[in-house]
């Protein structure tokens, strides 16, 4: 793994752990627009945690694989 990729993965890493709590609830169905604003929710899609699927936001699956893993420690 380069240096590039292990920076973005740390950044992916560090960006699900912040904002886990909020990461949880759209999971349990609660709108990303509601708890996002537009900025974050771009931010979050550049870097591979949320997708917009179906005119809804979702996570993606490295997101929540993050989130699983983040879940034992």
């Amino acid at each position: 793994m380069s240096d590039e990729e292990s920076l973005e993965e740390q950044n992916l890493i560090n960006l699900v752990f912040f904002h886990k709590s909020k990461l949880k609830k759209i999971q349990k169905g609660v709108s990303a627009g509601k708890l996002f604003t537009i900025d974050e929710r771009r931010k979050l899609r550049k870097y591979g945690i949320l997708i917009y699927r179906k005119r809804t936001w979702e996570l993606t699956e490295k997101a929540k694989k993050v989130i699983a893993t983040t879940r034992k420690s």
